[in-house]
């Protein structure tokens, strides 16, 4: 199973930075972090992270480290994570034992930005079809182009991930979905390799969807 945790940022206390149990790098990253916004956002997928392992039982989590890609993970190679946020909205996804690894992105829908011409640059012949297909709406963009982020961040291939086809990566499960949290709409996606992961989300307060 995988579990995700997501909450909103802008009233995110920073004085919790130092107690956040992942270790002293992660502490001094987000301390460095100069945009309040981004420094709260960052704060706050790390305690959505956190948040998970104690539904777990887990109070004390391993220290996190950052791959040469910059992917974050356990120092102890446990369960597998993601973490990501957009526009005041932070979340954390939780693998279990049968998910080798995670990729996870979240983007909170956006009518600012220019998808027709994002879409035309990067998706492929079958994902325009697809957003063709569902009126080319804010929604089915951000679905597409989050199942695009959550694939490159799962093989911390960067822009040659993003510029692949998702539809034609029959090694990875990528599931995509559509939240509610305060006023604003979220889509998310994760991609697994695994097979197909029943995936529980909670919101912040222990919202359960």
């Amino acid at each position: 199973m995988i579990t995700i945790y997501i909450l909103q940022t802008d009233k995110l206390d920073l004085s919790l930075i130092e107690a956040l149990p992942f270790g002293d790098v992660e502490k001094s990253r987000i301390a460095a972090i100069e945009h309040s916004q981004h420094k709260k956002e960052s704060l706050g997928g790390l305690i959505a992270l956190w948040r998970l392992l104690k539904k777990r039982g887990i109070s004390l989590p391993p220290n996190i480290i950052r791959l040469q890609n910059g992917k974050p993970c356990f120092a102890d190679g446990s369960m597998p994570f993601g973490i990501s946020h957009s526009h005041t909205i932070a979340a954390a996804a939780l693998g279990d034992a049968d998910c080798e690894s995670i990729g996870f992105d979240l983007e909170v829908l956006d009518n600012k930005v220019n998808t027709l011409d994002i879409a035309s640059r990067f998706f492929s012949a079958d994902e325009q079809a697809e957003f063709e297909k569902n009126k080319k709406t804010d929604e089915a963009f951000f679905s597409i182009w989050t199942a695009k982020e959550a694939l490159a961040k799962l093989d911390g291939k960067g822009l040659s991930a993003i510029l692949s086809d998702t539809k034609k990566r029959s090694d990875i499960y990528i599931s995509r979905l559509t939240v509610d949290i305060g006023d604003k709409r979220a889509v998310l996606s994760i991609a697994c390799k695994s097979k197909d992961q029943p995936i529980q989300i909670f919101k912040d307060r222990e919202e359960q969807l």
